[in-house]
């Protein structure tokens, strides 16, 4: 299960809506339909709170581009560390 917080949206997603850099990039190594995908962006969704999302909800984080354009970055690294299920990863 994955979290995709603000990645590049770089083209049309076969299943509807646009896809990110990163979606694409799993779907290549693992196959269509086997990444539970979750993209968030801004205004809608908050890095730095996120109640929307439960605690350990996921097993990848992707913040690409992300931490440098936001007020408080270590708030949004506690929320990250809270959505992540225990021995989860976050790429920065």
């Amino acid at each position: 299960k994955m979290l995709d917080f603000g990645s590049e949206w770089y083209g049309n997603d076969p299943e509807g809506g646009y896809q990110s850099y990163m979606r694409g990039m799993l779907r290549g190594l693992l196959g269509s339909g086997r990444v539970d995908y979750t993209l968030a962006t801004y205004p809608l969704h908050d890095v730095q709170a996120m109640p929307e999302f439960s605690d350990e909800s996921f097993d990848v984080a992707v913040v690409d581009n992300v931490l440098e354009h936001v007020e408080r970055p270590w708030l949004a690294a506690d929320e990250l560390h809270r959505v992540l299920r225990p021995g989860g990863l976050c790429i920065a």
